[in-house]
């Protein structure tokens, strides 16, 4: 665990650095763009889905829109941020090749 913690702060080292700026600032701005517009949109659609299941429940189920509206919310953003981040690696991933060759380069550059 020690080992793990040394290595992310080893390429938080890194990615200050203004040589490899372009390469991190690049796709974390698109998966921050993905994300953000996808959570948007899943949370409209989250909301007329579940107005649309607790209006077809019955009277005597009202009380169900307590639990199952926040319920859906949950699933749903659970689900929608696994696959917009699945889907901002994907778009990201040319920028994180270069960016792997970059600091490969920086890292083990002779001096």
């Amino acid at each position: 665990m020690i080992a793990g913690v040394r290595i992310f702060l080893d390429g938080a080292r890194l990615a200050r650095n203004r040589r490899l700026a372009p390469y991190t600032w690049i796709p974390a701005l698109i998966a921050l763009l993905v994300i953000s517009i996808g959570l948007g949109l899943t949370l409209g659609y989250l909301r007329e889905f579940s107005a649309y299941l607790v209006a077809l429940l019955p009277d005597w189920l009202d009380f169900l829109d307590r639990v199952l509206t926040p319920l859906l919310y949950a699933l749903g953003l659970l689900t929608g941020a696994w696959l917009l981040s699945l889907l901002a690696v994907v778009i990201a991933s040319p920028f994180l090749g270069d960016l792997s060759i970059q600091a490969e380069r920086l890292r083990y550059a002779d001096p």
